[in-house]
């Protein structure tokens, strides 16, 4: 793997909004320091295993009301306080950041987590044994960690985010989801405001530097969201699509309002007395309790409408994406009763094109390009879409004239040879490696089917080579190119 330019890098990473100003500090202020003073707590044995409606739920409770109190988030609960209470003395824990900006402050990014675990442990809910404390320090106290540490860094950007923060702590999730279900039906916020619901459950076990991310596609953009908040931390994006109902983030994608989820992965100690402070990987809490932040201040920044996608129901596995071809880089359609070998006829030009811009017009044929007789029809668009210069298309009129040379100054940039790409319809500002032929250019290069390009080289490089950024798992790859 060869150097991409350090400029190039920083370019990508680059944020221009005022109301991000700040954020280096509030990145730093999360820290596995304060991570671990508040996880100590809330997986404590006095907790007795947090169970909803119980004594040691209550006390779980008032540690998040009483912390969201001391660093000055707005009550979002009933009556003007941080609890919803609900069903047999379950408490969910609600606060708000109001937004800056008039035309966006209605519109609310979600930050939540359940705040409950299953006590002492039933045959329903336990793994073993029963009837001992399950104190749930990744399931879920590592996500309530994660977000009261995020929400104290909210508080030191330099200026307010435009759109809404709601801090959201829900309780009962282990009976059913009960405290984020009652909320959507019960909202203290409108929910038609609500624009992603970010869910943090069991992000405490961080291995093998690999973080499972549901809901990417839900919304156009969460993925390249999470790509540039990952820089930093670097980890490995495991990108899952299917749609689970066993979280909370499962309540709002059922109401389509586009949810991301992140998760550290199943342990032996799931739902046992095991469960406990001294198994966290409190450095990775920290990783992603950073990247969430990045996150959550990129998406309440960005003007742009970001509805529910409701393809992403039906996308549950890679094989059920449909993408879309690259935009035409020559902009003819041909008549498509063609025979194999025979000229390609042009049907249609499109208006303003590069094809338009040459002069070609419906009815002429075309017999060879740059030199190579008229072919296949992927031979034809390999031809175009690997050009890296001028494309030279040899015309034939219907009238039977000796061909002559047309010149086309082609559209966008030339993609490597043996690699077929696409536009995936959720993350649009990247292309989608779909394979990559065996010993082909693509390959020696470093390209792998899955990939992403992130940045392109222009049309005509200065010089032979050409520097490419991918996105991997992730993790951005850059290559830097050697053309023939």
């Amino acid at each position: 793997m060869r150097r991409l330019s350090v400029l190039l890098v920083l370019a990508l990473l680059v944020r221009t909004s005022a109301a991000a100003e700040g954020l280096h500090s509030a990145l730093a202020s999360i820290t596995e320091v304060d991570l671990r003073s508040h996880l100590t707590f809330l997986a404590s044995d006095a907790l007795e295993g947090r169970e909803a409606g119980t004594q040691g739920g209550h006390a779980a409770a008032a540690y998040l009301v009483d912390r969201l109190q001391a660093i000055g988030v707005r009550p979002a609960g009933e009556d003007g306080g941080y609890i919803q209470e609900f069903g047999l003395g379950y408490r969910n824990v609600l606060a708000v950041f109001p937004g800056s900006d008039p035309e966006l402050r209605d519109e609310f990014i979600l930050l939540g987590g359940h705040l409950d675990h299953v006590g002492f442990g039933t045959r329903l809910n336990s793994s073993g044994p029963i009837g001992r404390i399950h104190n749930g320090a990744d399931d879920n106290a590592s996500g309530l960690s994660a977000i009261l540490e995020i929400a104290e860094a909210l508080t030191k950007l330099a200026a307010p985010l435009p759109r809404s923060v709601v801090i959201a702590l829900w309780d009962g999730e282990e009976k059913g989801l009960l405290g984020s279900r009652y909320w959507v039906d019960n909202p203290t916020v409108p929910v038609a405001g609500l624009r992603l619901a970010v869910n943090l459950d069991m992000v405490g076990r961080l291995r093998d530097e690999s973080v499972t991310v549901y809901g990417a596609r839900t919304q156009r953009g969460l993925r390249q969201a999470l790509v540039r908040a990952n820089q930093a931390a670097n980890l490995r994006l495991d990108f899952d699509h299917q749609h689970k109902a066993d979280s909370d983030h499962h309540s709002f994608y059922v109401r389509r309002i586009p949810y991301l989820m992140l998760f550290t992965g199943d342990h032996p100690d799931y739902h046992r007395p095991s469960d406990d402070v001294d198994k966290i990987n409190f450095a990775g809490l920290e990783q992603i309790s950073r990247i969430v932040l990045e996150v959550v201040v990129e998406l309440a920044e960005d003007p742009r409408p970001a509805p529910f996608r409701n393809d992403s129901r039906h996308e549950t596995s890679p094989t059920r994406i449909l993408t879309q071809a690259l935009p035409s880089r020559l902009g003819i359609t041909w008549a498509p009763d063609r025979a194999p070998g025979a000229p390609f006829v042009i049907e249609r030009v499109v208006e303003d094109s590069p094809a338009a811009v040459a002069g070609l017009l419906p009815g002429q044929r075309i017999t060879a390009v740059n030199d190579i007789p008229a072919g296949r029809i992927e031979q034809f668009r390999a031809l175009v879409n690997e050009c890296r210069g001028p494309l030279c298309l040899a015309i034939e009129t219907e009238d039977g004239q000796t061909p002559s040379p047309v010149t086309v100054n082609l559209a966008g940039t030339a993609i490597p040879a043996g690699a077929r790409l696409a536009v995936d319809p959720a993350d649009d500002a990247a292309w989608h490696v779909e394979s990559v032929a065996p010993d082909s250019f693509a390959a020696r290069a470093g390209f792998i089917a899955g990939d992403r390009i992130m940045h392109r080289p222009p049309q005509a490089p200065a010089d032979r080579s050409a520097s490419w950024t991918i996105e991997r798992g992730g993790r951005l790859i850059p290559l830097q190119i050697e053309q023939d």
